[in-house]
């Protein structure tokens, strides 16, 4: 198949979103298909480059997290799906929807994809409270997005049961985004340079990950004196979470951004994974962590898709709710031999969250898109 990928941001390793992307086409590729990129500051073969569209004060903020619009040029568009078999939206902006509009005109299968989950955006702009202007987006995305499409990808049961809730009329296709083949457990122990007990968080240093939390509850641990946290990512709030962490916590923190190889080493050297965002479509970085054999603790948050990858209570915390997960922690520190066990039974449920398998059930669903398309134009 030739398929065309519209998307904002694709260089810049800036959220889940993009890395998943990124490995799909990877995924993609090595199976054989022609993936061609449209988006904002790429170069090489395949790849179709826009210029930025600057937004007044919005810009501003998405920038801090890496975040840029492309401008939607329809010349750049069609010569990128000249004779595609299927183009694919990942983005409910004007990029995408000009992608839309000349697919229409070409002629060619066009589906979407639903990762940015509204509640993602009012914490970035502080309306962490605000209920009414995320269903407000909802509507607004369905109304002037993702009416157009017959098929929409959905990373998680969390975010289909959303669009559901706001009547999303096209079929919905739950597929994981999906997990590298190398997060898996390691072969043997690493060995220690030090004895602490290692606690790693990954996540984008923005509000709405909820690492200030993390942080309040490793000082208020027991065992604080021997608690080392490492956090990875990049993001707006990187300097306000180190001061937060110089002052309460005994043990200095490591902040830190990691390729993917390193990430997986990362993880291996660490004995509890902890994601406390509030807001997730998915949360792939959680699925990579436990595919490592890591136990982790997860929020329990109405408004995030993580909850589901806990086997069982000791692995969940009401979000935002420091004292709930203290308790958690000190549990998890307190019976090594389970966690041990645990950490077994995390890294074999993991399985079913692979890339591979999550590519074959995408590549089914083109070409499921393609011949609805063409047998209707028949």
């Amino acid at each position: 198949m030739v398929i065309v990928i519209v998307i904002d941001v694709y260089n810049q390793i800036s959220n889940g979103t993009v890395i998943s992307a990124r490995h799909f086409v990877q995924e993609l590729r090595s199976r054989g298909h022609e993936v061609r990129i449209v988006s904002t500051e790429v170069a090489g073969e395949f790849c179709y480059s826009v210029e930025e569209r600057k937004i007044p004060i919005v810009s501003k903020v998405a920038k801090k997290q890496k975040i840029v619009f492309g401008k939607p040029d329809k010349e750049v568009l069609r010569k990128a799906m000249q004779g595609a078999d299927i183009v694919h939206c990942y983005l409910p902006f004007k990029l995408e929807k000009a992608a839309v509009q000349v697919a229409k005109e070409m002629g060619i299968p066009c589906m979407g994809a639903f990762h940015l989950v509204p509640e993602g955006i009012t914490y970035s702009f502080w309306f962490k409270k605000d209920r009414i202007l995320p269903k407000m987006i909802y509507t607004y995305y369905k109304n002037t997005f993702y009416k157009y499409f017959k098929h929409i990808h959905c990373p998680s049961k969390f975010t289909a049961d959303k669009l559901i809730k706001f009547n999303y009329k096209a079929q919905l296709h739950v597929i994981s985004n999906g997990v590298a083949e190398k997060f898996v457990p390691p072969k043997q122990k690493m060995r220690r340079t030090d004895s602490y007990f290692h606690i790693l968080a990954v996540g984008r240093y923005a509000v709405d990950k909820r690492h200030d939390v993390l942080i309040r509850a490793i000082a208020k641990s027991k065992y604080k004196d021997n608690i080392k946290l490492t956090l990875c990512g990049v993001g707006p709030l990187e300097n306000k979470l180190k001061r937060l962490s110089q002052k309460l916590l005994p043990i200095e923190s490591e902040f830190k951004f990691c390729n993917q190889e390193e990430l997986v080493q990362t993880m291996y050297k660490n004995d509890l994974y902890v994601h406390a965002s509030d807001v997730e479509s998915e949360a792939i970085a959680c699925i990579e962590a436990i595919s490592t054999g890591l136990v982790p603790i997860i929020a329990k948050s109405p408004i995030s898709a993580a909850s589901q990858f806990a086997l069982d209570e000791r692995s969940l915390f009401k979000a935002g709710k420091v004292d709930k997960l203290v308790e958690k922690i000190d549990y998890w520190i307190e019976n090594k031999q389970e966690r041990e066990r645990m950490s077994i039974q995390y890294g074999e449920w993991a399985t079913q969250f692979t890339l591979a398998h999550s590519v074959t059930q995408m590549e089914k669903v083109f070409q499921e898109v393609i011949a609805e398309y063409n047998t209707k134009k028949e």
